[in-house]
């Protein structure tokens, strides 16, 4: 009886875990929510296990993303959110969202370690940045990251409103 009731709690312990990786491969509330609301969830979240204060500034957006665009900027978002966990040892991490005529606007930054980028050309080892990279190109945009040993992080990336259809 022990074994049986040891694999049931093994099950939900693993559909649990299946529902919390699906969730967060496609919240269900980005859409519903919105970029900016979710980004704040997210930032919420983020800094019950954070060692780093986040500051988050956006003007209103005055354009209506498409789900591709949302989601893109939403998994940038986690990644950098990442990395900040993981290797830059910030204390503060600024973003802002924001549009102009033509092009929504993100940028980041951090107190961090920094770090020398171009001892990593080529490398595995920064996944994250080169997942970022292809991201922004899906969205048809421009990154750029500014970073040097003891100088932080930092990310501006900027993509057209509307897509070219494809």
């Amino acid at each position: 009886m022990d074994a049986y009731c040891d694999v049931i709690r093994g099950a939900k312990l693993l559909l649990h875990q299946i529902r919390i990786t699906c969730n967060e491969l496609r919240p269900p509330f980005l859409l519903k929510m919105g970029l900016v609301e979710s980004l704040k969830s997210l930032f919420s979240y983020a800094r019950m296990f954070s060692n780093y204060e986040i500051h988050f500034s956006t003007d209103q957006l005055d354009v209506h993303l498409n789900e591709e665009q949302i989601l893109g900027v939403y998994r940038i978002v986690q990644e950098l959110l990442n990395n900040a966990s993981k290797h830059s040892h910030a204390t503060q991490v600024a973003m802002t969202l924001g549009s102009t005529e033509e092009h929504i606007t993100f940028s980041y930054s951090d107190d961090g370690v920094g770090m020398d980028l171009t001892a990593f050309e080529g490398s595995f080892q920064h996944m994250g940045i080169a997942g970022i990279e292809k991201r922004v190109l899906s969205l048809e945009g421009i990154v750029q990251f500014h970073t040097a040993p003891k100088e932080g992080f930092h990310v501006t990336i900027r993509f057209p409103k509307m897509m070219m259809a494809r």
